[in-house]
């Protein structure tokens, strides 16, 4: 130790730096295999522009030499083959309190689950004919900032309103509506929930849009079912998916 302490200051007091110096350099030649940076500006911005248009003539050369896509195609590209949907699945109903959350004119409204897949399970509000069987099964899906009850109507409602309560109206019609619950937008330190979950799954080869395609799929078992609710089997056994924004986009998908 007292060694280490007089050799220290010795080279003190020699002036020897105790670390290199770092000076300004006046060569202007690149060093090999560079290229001198002369661009002005923002570079953040100038990179985040060249990164759009890189990406938008990948598209265009993508849509050109496209020949048509596949269900099986777009299947992989979601990661839907990844996981299956459960056997024998059907809706539960669910609730903090026994029996249904809201009565319409003709329908009641009770919250439901059903298993997606794995571990994970779905909730949404499913609308019933009361006395008689559904003319036919739909499942209407919210844009991603809705509650179910906004289109069921169960919601004063305001101009702001992104749509009418068109669950409603297909309850009135006598149909049995499923509304699913859709992942929010809204921030969550700092960032959506949204891409709070699609990070993840991104990196599991999956996709958030899969994840909910799969909870739309699973529902869609659940009314092919021969007892799919206490109102029983439709009389046309028809089944419709219908949505509104993100919703809509997720019904393209899953037909």
């Amino acid at each position: 130790m007292m060694i280490g302490i007089s050799v220290g200051a010795t080279l003190l007091a020699e002036g020897e730096p105790a670390w290199p110096v770092l000076k300004q350099t006046t060569g202007k030649n690149a060093l090999p295999g560079t290229q001198l940076l002369e661009a002005g500006g923002d570079l953040s911005i100038a990179m985040v522009e060249g990164v759009d248009r890189f990406l938008d003539a990948e598209i265009a050369a993508e849509l050109k030499e496209r020949r048509g896509g596949t269900r099986q195609e777009l299947a992989r590209i979601l990661g839907l083959p990844r996981d299956q949907n459960p056997k024998d699945n059907s809706f539960r109903y669910a609730g903090r309190r026994w029996g249904p959350v809201g009565n319409g004119r003709n329908y009641t409204v009770n919250e439901v689950s059903w298993k997606t897949f794995g571990n994970t399970e779905a909730v949404g509000l499913l609308f019933e004919p009361s006395g008689r069987a559904p003319l036919a099964d739909i499942i209407a899906l919210p844009d991603a900032d809705q509650d179910p009850e906004e289109l069921g109507a169960m919601e004063p409602y305001f101009e702001n309103q992104q749509t009418h309560p068109f669950a409603a109206e297909m309850a009135l019609a006598g149909c049995r509506v499923l509304v699913p619950v859709m992942i929010k937008r809204m921030e969550h330190h700092a960032m959506p929930m949204r891409e709070w979950l699609h990070r993840p799954a991104w990196e599991l080869g999956r996709t958030l849009a899969g994840y909910e395609v799969l909870k739309v799929l699973a529902a869609v078992d659940c009314f092919r079912r021969d007892d799919p609710s206490r109102s029983g089997k439709s009389t046309s056994g028809k089944l419709a998916v219908v949505g509104w924004g993100e919703g809509g986009r997720l019904a393209l998908y899953a037909a």
